[in-house]
């Protein structure tokens, strides 16, 4: 390198070339005196179109590869040097350097003889920004490099002009009566703008700042002072009623009651007021025991449990021909119940026990009769008759219900002998010990099954 001697008298590059079917490893060096193969490691140029009255490249000439040099600020310039490089095992001839531009500046040049527009001049020769221009002076310097790098008058900056602000946008729904678009205030101007209908209040101060320099600047607002006020909708609807300045849910409603007050946005404007929160009660909804509380459906009568109203219970009562047996059970409706499909709160069934009507015509050998002492009366066997009543009660898929004497179905039927004479009883006596006996192992069936049967028994036949 000029002046710095060279930093780099060798560059060995590791780079295997196929020649006559053998590798050999070459060396390069600055006098490029390898032989037979194509000049390696070319060095790099000093790029082409750099500002030579500000950096000083004369370090880096033909820099070789892989080697690296310094770039230096030239007199007047001042600043931080930086570091370029050749990339290493470079193959390209002519390639330019990589390098990063320091940062070079000097403040030492005259002002210009005519100072541009927001800059004046005072008695001592210094300059300042002119009147309605806010900042400070700066000068940049520079050189000129179609005069031989001579320093040139300086660029001033710093000086900015002070400008008004303006509304740049239009409100989509306008709250401030003075907001319209393109209204500029001057700066330092300080206004308000009173609240537009349906807004009450004292409105917003607006301000533009004395010192603002940025073009289109919006007015800075300050605090909020529109009210929206909520007056009550009209026609009020049903469902509330207002004490003493606190809205409520009316008679016949329950809930929280709720004045809503909304302003909507474009492309509406307009406020909203709301009252919510109450609904109308309602009955419960009708109950329905589910199949695994109820498997029968002729058990329960659910006749009370329909349209129950809030606050109301209802019996839980048992179909014919059962009857309650227990406690009465009642389910009933919540008190503030708004919600048609609510159950029916309940906590236990009644308790149903089977009670069979009589039958409409009594099979012969039944008979009834009072008890002592009561109004009550009971089943027994007829005259002539012997046995035990047994009343099985049938239950049909319609939910009707019949009462039979005996078993249902194969029972036994005596013959009862009637307006016979003693004689004629005693004639037929003999004839039975002779011709037929008592079936004794029916005689045993129909009085385990309960049924009456005549005192003279022939056979076994027949149902009820």
């Amino acid at each position: 390198m000029p002046g710095r001697g060279w930093l780099l008298l060798e560059v060995v590059a590791s780079l295997l070339v196929a020649s006559d079917s053998f590798n050999r490893q070459l060396q390069c060096s600055r006098d490029w005196n390898a032989s037979n193969v194509v000049p390696l490691c070319l060095p790099c140029v000093v790029p082409e179109g750099i500002d030579t009255c500000m950096y000083d490249f004369s370090g880096c000439g033909f820099l070789p590869s892989g080697s690296i040099c310094e770039i230096h600020c030239k007199a007047p310039y001042l600043g931080n040097s930086t570091i370029a490089r050749c990339a290493s095992n470079n193959l390209q001839e002519g390639l330019p350097l990589e390098w990063t531009a320091p940062w070079c500046s000097f403040s030492d040049c005259p002002y210009p003889t005519e100072l541009p527009q927001g800059y004046v001049r005072d008695a001592q020769g210094d300059v300042h920004c002119a009147d309605g221009y806010k900042g400070r002076p700066v000068r940049r310097c520079n050189t000129d490099p179609q005069d031989d790098c001579a320093i040139r008058p300086a660029d001033l900056v710093g000086c900015d002009l002070i400008v008004g602000c303006r509304f740049t946008e239009e409100q989509d729904c306008q709250r401030l009566a003075s907001w319209q678009e393109g209204l500029e205030m001057a700066p330092g101007e300080v206004c308000r703008a009173p609240c537009v209908e349906p807004f009450v209040g004292r409105g917003h101060e607006l301000r533009c700042p004395a010192d603002n320099t940025q073009p289109d600047r919006e007015p800075d607002i300050g605090e909020v002072q529109c009210d929206l006020p909520c007056p009550p909708p009209d026609p009020l609807p049903y469902g509330y009623v207002n004490t003493s300045d606190i809205w409520e849910c009316a008679p016949g409603y329950a809930g929280t009651a709720e004045l809503i007050c909304v302003f909507d946005g474009a492309p509406f404007c307009q406020r909203r007021v709301e009252l919510q929160g109450c609904y109308p009660l309602m009955p419960c909804a009708d109950l329905e025991l589910p199949q695994d509380l109820a498997p029968d459906p002729c058990i329960y009568n659910l006749t009370e449990c329909r349209g129950v109203l809030p606050g109301e219970r209802c019996q839980l009562n048992c179909l014919p021909p059962f009857i309650d047996g227990g406690i009465p059970r009642f389910a009933r409706c919540p008190g503030l119940n708004v919600n048609p499909f609510q159950e029916l709160l309940f906590d236990e069934l009644p308790r149903c026990i089977m009670a069979c009507p009589d039958p409409p015509t009594l099979p012969e050998g039944y008979g009834r009769e009072d008890l002592f002492g009561s109004s009550e009366s009971q089943w027994r066997c007829d005259d002539g008759w012997v046995g035990q009543v047994n009343r099985t009660c049938l239950h049909f898929s319609n939910c009707s219900f019949q009462a039979t004497m005996g078993r249902a179905g194969l029972t036994s039927k005596s013959v009862r002998r009637r307006n016979r004479s003693e004689g004629l009883a005693a004639m037929l006596r003999p004839k039975l010990q002779e011709e037929q006996s008592i079936d004794s192992s029916c005689a045993q069936s129909t009085a385990q099954q309960g049924t009456c049967h005549s005192a003279l028994q022939a056979r076994c036949e027949g149902t009820f």
